[in-house]
């Protein structure tokens, strides 16, 4: 009976928490949607400076919102998990430096992560981005397939909360097509410095938040001095 009722306790705790986590998460939420409707709408040009606007506070209010949350029962110390293998789609930029233009539209990546201590490991990335434009006209459609080599660093915060940095060299193939017809194909080495956070969800499965910036440093003329920024949601499975 008193193991039957303590069980009954842990359940409505760790109820009442989840609850005050949504709570927390939809304060979050309308204080963006003020930002926005406030400050964003009100702007110039406001389709472009709301949607990188609003990616960006939702990314920086998420994250805000993991710190003060109370997760005791996510603290149990995970050990020889070594490798971590994600997925994540999100939202992606492109700034054209000849075109002096910024593309929006949609970008993700493939990894496979070994850890070689705690806090440092290496990574491989296969990433994709697909960029706003007129296919049937002059703007053409962008489209960038990359491959990078990167060292992560995970900071000890919370065995529920994971934040880390990343720097990697990899290597993009940028394409341009008008109508029916490939205007330009540029292969260009870039280098990538990001950042990111993942949330415990269970012992095997994260979800995080990541963002990059990825400037192109040498290559092919046409598209050299551009960069690409994406804000993406991350899928973990560890083990």
């Amino acid at each position: 009976m008193y193991k039957f009722a303590q069980r009954r306790l842990r359940f409505f705790r760790i109820g009442a928490q989840c609850l005050d986590d949504c709570r927390l998460l939809l304060e979050a939420l309308v204080l963006v949607w003020y930002i926005e409707s406030r400050f964003v709408l009100t702007q110039g040009n406001g389709s472009q400076m709301k949607r990188k606007t609003y990616t960006f506070l939702l990314g920086l209010l998420v994250l805000l919102y993991a710190f003060p949350a109370n997760a005791e029962y996510w603290e149990e110390p995970l050990v020889d998990q070594h490798w971590n293998f994600s997925i994540a789609p999100g939202y992606a930029m492109l700034y054209v430096a000849d075109e002096s233009k910024v593309r929006n539209g949609f970008g993700g990546r493939l990894l496979g992560h070994y850890s070689i201590t705690p806090n440092w490991g290496v990574e491989l990335k296969l990433r994709l981005g697909i960029f706003d434009g007129d296919g049937q006209g002059q703007q053409g459609i962008y489209s960038q397939v990359s491959t990078t080599a990167a060292f992560r660093y995970t900071f000890d915060l919370k065995e529920w909360c994971k934040p880390y940095v990343f720097f990697g060299l990899g290597w993009v193939r940028t394409e341009l097509d008008r109508e029916t017809v490939t205007n330009f194909v540029a292969h260009s080495l870039f280098i990538e410095p990001g950042a990111g956070v993942a949330f415990r969800i269970n012992r095997r499965f994260w979800l995080g938040l990541e963002t990059i910036i990825a400037p192109i440093v040498a290559g092919g003329s046409e598209i050299n001095g551009s960069f690409t920024f994406q804000t993406l949601i991350s899928a973990d499975l560890r083990f």
